[in-house]
């Protein structure tokens, strides 16, 4: 059996997110990414005698779970009892090349039971899932419930009585209006209904599997969340709504396309897995599998007014914001591997944001709200902590129209900003995008993207005492990583510049960032490698931003000082991996990925690979995929179910470049 920190079963977006947090499904019961209790419990009687599958109950015995199996987009549990084997898979279509895929929230649940003893065998499969999903907050009694027979299928939803959309914000809530569903084919053996006993409430469907050989059922689990996201004043749609009228029209048209679309998640999990084991082995097929489907999951992607598709992350655990830059920019590899235009989406709301009088500063912003509110930054938020100060954020409270508010509104505290961080990330992210799109988006956003890098320039070859990426370790000055990421991004938006015609601003940004990359090279460099800040001799950090050297062809940065770093790296192993710095012993695992890129092609990749496999089977906090945990110990810090740990395809994305650069 495969084992993870937490076992991924519906996770779809940041509010339909639930998780079993164990080695098997029947040893608790299952709970959202919050840590708030979303029972899904599921029962197979075998020739009248009932066994669990799924959560606990003191007075059912539970079937033995003999396998489990994590893929990119499936998770698939297998059982034994009285002569019968059955498999449950939990499974999401995210096809990162097809947008509906990732945007329409269900969850393909599937069952099989195949008998063992040659028997035949009365099976019935009962599966309910708790209408506590559906709210945070409830009136007691006022759930409404309704069914809904189909052409191709049965449906049942459950929620509030009195809804509410959007009716609050934060990091660690879950949603609190919207409809929950649960649908079967109309094939008479398999049913769905509402279910009530006292004060509770649930959706439950029942597969009949009695066979002599073999039988499968299906049922889809879906939420539609009615409206999902204030958009700059604009309250808009999940993306799948443009195309469906509604939930029971789009579960009965997937009814129909099961076949195909089981046989489609086999096909990606197949492709993601042979890509994974080429790049790094076995263990690395792991890591990536862990972490598909959270990082995806992390996101809502809807449309703008003008139609145009709008990716927006949730900063989970870390504070809730919305679309913040410094967590796309480490998922970015996810995207710019298998969709770029994703990477666009990210950015959209940002380059609006930061045109609008409210962010009156030369660099970028670091988000735009938080979820779901993109209505305007919301870190490092200028006020007096009081009660009526008019921005004072806390608990559930939902988001100002910050966006709307004017120059003068002193809205921010710059000590609290992430200058460099954000304007290097977001020119380094069109560009890349752009590089592999060849749609002129850099061109579109010349402007900003111009101020960015002169902003880059003026500041960036020494940094002031400022916040990055690593904000949990405090503010640094003289930042030699950041410093780093500083003179790349100006390089880059100098070669998409010549490649889109604009010699003459791109020669200037160009001979900045030679200048800049051989002073770096110069004052960089310790005795053995390159150090944490200027000003610290024999300090050393991961100079995981290196990686944007070679991913965009810069050639600023020389092969030998990328050596030191990775023997550096490697003397500095833990057993769970290496440490962001020499402070202390914290692994950021998309960083360590990043910077292992820099040995995809040789087997020292497997030293750093190895050691975060080893994380996942062994670390004691039963969360989902942490981002951030001791090197030593393997005990989670604080921060899980984060989408920057879609940058651990980072090292596909660079086997990606090397063979495109061969081919040519």
């Amino acid at each position: 059996m495969e084992r993870i920190p937490s076992v991924p079963l519906v996770v779809n977006d940041p509010y339909f997110s639930i998780w079993s947090p164990a080695d098997r499904l029947t040893d608790v019961n299952t709970v959202s990414w919050t840590g708030k209790k979303m029972p899904i419990k599921a029962t197979l009687v075998i020739d009248g005698q009932p066994l669990r599958v799924i959560g606990t109950d003191e007075h059912l015995p539970a079937m033995r779970q003999s396998d489990l199996v994590i893929e990119p987009t499936q998770t698939i549990a297998a059982f034994e009892a009285a002569g019968v084997a059955l498999e449950l898979r939990f499974a999401q279509r995210f096809d990162l090349s097809k947008l509906e895929t990732i945007a329409e929230p269900i969850t393909y649940f599937s069952a099989k039971a195949t008998v063992l003893d040659g028997q035949a065998h009365d099976l019935k499969l009962s599966v309910s899932l708790d209408a506590c999903i559906t709210y945070e907050h409830l009136e007691p009694g006022r759930l409404a419930a309704r069914h809904f027979d189909m052409s191709n299928s049965q449906s049942v939803c459950v929620g509030k009585s009195r809804q509410t959309p959007l009716n609050g914000s934060g990091d660690l809530t879950d949603i609190d209006w919207g409809y929950l569903y649960l649908a079967c084919p109309a094939d008479g053996r398999s049913q769905v209904n509402a279910v009530s006993d006292w004060q509770d409430h649930a959706l439950r469907g029942d597969l009949d599997l009695s066979t002599t050989a073999e039988a499968v059922g299906h049922l889809l689990i879906a939420y539609d969340d009615v409206q999902s996201i204030n958009y700059f004043g604009h309250i808009q749609s999940a993306y799948w709504k443009q195309e469906w009228p509604s939930m029971p029209a789009l579960l009965d048209r997937r009814t129909v396309e099961l076949p195909e679309i089981l046989a489609d998640c086999q096909r990606l999990d197949r492709d993601l897995d042979q890509q994974a084991e080429t790049v790094g082995g076995d263990a690395y097929r792991l890591v990536c599998a862990t972490a598909y489907r959270q990082a995806i999951a992390d996101h809502k992607l809807i449309r703008d007014e003008t139609g145009q598709p709008i990716l927006l992350g949730k900063e989970c655990t870390s504070n809730g914001c919305l679309g913040t830059v410094d967590v796309s920019f480490p998922v970015s590899p996810l995207f710019l591997a298998y969709n770029p235009a994703l990477v666009q989406a990210l950015l959209r709301p940002v380059f609006r944001f930061a045109a609008l009088p409210a962010w009156p500063y030369q660099y970028a912003p670091h988000d735009v709200g938080r979820y779901p509110y993109a209505t305007g930054q919301v870190y490092g938020l200028s006020h007096p902590r009081t009660p009526n100060d008019g921005i004072h954020l806390e608990g559930f409270d939902t988001v100002p129209m910050l966006y709307q508010y004017p120059a003068n509104a002193d809205l921010y505290r710059e000590y609290y900003q992430m200058p460099l961080e954000e304007s290097a990330d977001m020119v380094l992210l069109a560009c890349a995008s752009d590089a592999k799109l060849h749609n002129g988006f850099v061109a579109q956003h010349r402007a900003q993207l111009l101020s960015w890098a002169d902003y880059l320039i003026q500041n960036g070859q020494d940094p002031a005492d400022q916040l990055c990426t690593d904000d949990f370790s405090g503010h640094l000055a003289h930042n030699v990583n950041l410093a780093l990421k500083a003179v790349l991004a100006i390089g880059a938006l100098g070669q998409s510049l010549t490649e889109a015609g604009l010699t003459a601003e791109a020669g200037k940004l160009i001979d900045a960032a030679k200048r800049m990359a051989a002073q770096w090279e110069q004052e960089a460099a310790s005795t053995t490698d390159t150090r944490l800040a200027f000003d610290k001799p024999e300090t050393w950090s991961t100079k995981y931003n290196l990686i944007w050297d070679d991913l965009l062809d810069l050639h600023l940065i020389s092969p030998e000082v990328k050596q030191r770093e990775l023997n550096r790296y490697q003397a500095e192993l833990k057993p769970y991996g290496v440490p962001l710095d020499g402070r202390d012993t914290v692994v950021k695992a998309d960083w360590l990925m990043w910077a292992a890129s820099e040995a995809v092609g040789t087997a020292d990749l497997t030293q750093f690979v190895t050691p975060l496999a080893k994380f996942l089977h062994e670390t004691p906090d039963r969360v989902p995929f942490s981002d951030r945990f001791d090197a030593v110990s393997g005990r989670d810090i604080e921060w899980y179910n984060r989408s920057v740990i879609g940058g651990v395809f980072m090292p596909i994305l660079r086997q990606q470049q090397l063979a495109e650069k061969a081919a040519k």
